[in-house]
């Protein structure tokens, strides 16, 4: 991410003071959306499959809460593990099961957690996680576009020129065409129609 190329285009666009500082907030939020976007289900190229949230609800409901919460009760049935006549060399204590059982306590805590907030977000006509992954990486890289321009307007514009195969066609003003052009350098999508998210980024006053 942010090679020369990339950060002399970011230069000539915001005038940028120092561009070591200026890489740098960059690749921190790169690396900070790249961590997001490789262990989350979504339509990033390069993260994990896209998988809709209702999915993802039922299977932590299947996989996760139902035969966790059967396997800690049934460590704390003690008379289901006696042993006698015989003894074993890898049993587990009584206390060692309970600990075992705590720690699936935990886990179905924040399955269950989870899971509430993926099925609310399913039922949401107006949520999108697709769209509001986006919304965010936009606006936390707008917040160090903003950080590192200088003297620059944040109005749009369709007249401004084009920076080529960096960030694709149809970039706005120079402030919007900064914005696009790390987006791309992060996610690596170009096809994306971002418009409507610069948008509410004007609405934000950066």
């Amino acid at each position: 991410m942010f090679d020369a190329e990339a950060m002399e285009a970011l230069s000539r666009l915001l005038h940028i003071k120092s561009q070591q500082s200026a890489k740098a907030d960059f690749l921190a939020v790169g690396e900070r959306i790249r961590a997001i976007i490789d262990i989350t289900p979504s339509n990033f190229d390069r993260g994990p499959k896209n998988n809709p949230l209702s999915r993802r609800a039922r299977w932590l409901a299947r996989r996760v809460l139902k035969p966790s919460s059967l396997l800690r009760e049934a460590l704390l049935d003690d008379p289901k593990f006696a042993e006698y006549p015989d003894s074993y060399a890898n049993a587990i204590s009584s206390e060692e099961r309970r600990e075992i059982a705590k720690s699936l306590a935990t886990l179905e805590s924040f399955a269950s957690q989870l899971y509430e907030d993926l099925d609310y977000r399913a039922k949401q006509k107006n949520l999108r996680h697709n769209i509001e992954m986006r919304r965010e990486f936009l606006f936390w890289i707008a917040q160090v576009v903003a950080k590192h321009a200088h003297k620059i307007s944040k109005e749009r514009s369709y007249t401004s020129p084009e920076i080529g195969e960096l960030a694709g066609k149809g970039n706005a003003a120079p402030f919007f065409a900064a914005i696009k052009l790390a987006y791309v350098q992060i996610t690596g999508e170009k096809a994306r129609q971002l418009d409507d998210h610069f948008k509410e980024i004007v609405r934000m006053n950066l």
